[in-house]
């Protein structure tokens, strides 16, 4: 059954790609609808106030692009993609967004075993995923304010690679950061979230 939904969605994002294309300005007032929260959050973490700028020329970027889209990917990650470096040219430009580093070998040491892997494995999530998380009414805001309060570092690995599924080595390149720094910041941030979750579902507190 779920496969049949998702070749559903896929056919149906097709048609909305193929009516943009051919200049259906109804498509494209769809597209935007359905789009737009989700770009608008990715940007505002990243950019903040600067985020309804980011996303606007995000979709100028996309219009232009959209007749040579791959469907190998769905058009949530490619817009994602899109915004994301339409932020990190923002932040280049403006010199004001320092990369958070790890360089102390001893904390990846302790951090790593022998064979690369967690030394302490990661707490799974719950049964429902970030993303699924996110849709929820009752957690949106709080998950949405931590987040928020995420070191920039971690804050931008997990939107991008967790929220925006986007490819770790895309995510190093983005932030300009080792594999093994990425790996610290994206676990970091999903224990200080998984903590939170933890917390929420079983106190209530946000």
């Amino acid at each position: 059954m779920a496969t049949n939904t998702n070749a559903v969605r896929m056919d149906e994002e097709k048609q909305l790609i193929a009516a943009i294309v051919g200049g259906d300005a109804l498509a494209v007032e769809q597209a935007v609808r359905l789009h737009t929260p989700y770009m608008r959050f990715t940007a505002m973490q990243l950019v903040g106030q600067d985020a309804a700028d980011m996303v606007q020329e995000a979709w100028v970027a996309a219009l232009k692009a959209l007749p040579n889209f791959e469907p190998n990917v769905q058009l949530k990650t490619w817009l994602a993609r899109i915004v994301v470096n339409k932020c990190y040219d923002h932040l280049r430009k403006a010199k004001a967004h320092p990369v958070t580093h790890i360089d102390d070998d001893s904390l990846l040491d302790s951090l790593f075993n022998a064979s690369g892997h967690w030394a302490d494995s990661v707490s799974p999530w719950q049964s429902d995923s970030p993303e699924a998380l996110l849709e929820s009414h009752a957690l949106q805001g709080c998950l949405d304010k931590h987040i928020g309060l995420l070191p920039q570092g971690q804050k931008d690995i997990f939107v991008m690679a967790v929220l925006n599924d986007m490819p770790l080595v895309e995510v190093r390149a983005l932030l300009e950061v080792s594999e093994s720094n990425a790996r610290v910041l994206l676990h970091r941030a999903k224990n200080t979230l998984l903590h939170m979750v933890q917390t929420y579902e079983r106190e209530g507190v946000c």
